[in-house]
């Protein structure tokens, strides 16, 4: 009797490890103190900072490049301000299907739209 037992808790032990690697290795990168938006942050303008903390809070460095700081799976955002205006980062960041076919960053139209729009025009100030 005691050996269906251990299997059941042996059993369950692996399953409740292989949930948790699963869990560690697709949750976002929590944001990094230090980096080249924290350095900075102080000498914007309030509204700017206020998009680069939304940019830091959302993990944004997990996938982007800023100044030199974050990981490249997506594309560099230091000088996204002079390809892209506010209001179509609004858009993308939002639903960037939407925007732009086949595009593989995932939507953020859960952010708040007072989140939003500082994230994006923090971003478009980026030139």
């Amino acid at each position: 009797m005691t050996r269906p037992v251990a299997s059941a808790g042996a059993a369950l032990a692996l399953a409740a490890v292989g949930v948790l690697t699963y869990q560690g290795a697709t949750a976002p990168a929590p944001p990094r103190e230090g980096g080249a938006v924290t350095q900075e942050t102080k000498a914007l303008p309030p509204a700017l900072a206020k998009g680069a903390a939304v940019y830091e809070a959302q993990g944004c460095s997990a996938c982007h490049v800023l100044k030199g700081t974050g990981t490249a799976a997506g594309p560099d955002l230091t000088r996204v301000g002079a390809r892209r205006a506010d209001a179509w980062l609004r858009r993308f960041i939002k639903d960037p299907s939407a925007v732009q076919s086949g595009a593989s960053m995932p939507p953020y139209g859960e952010l708040p739209d007072e989140e939003l729009q500082a994230l994006a025009g923090y971003l478009a100030a980026l030139k």
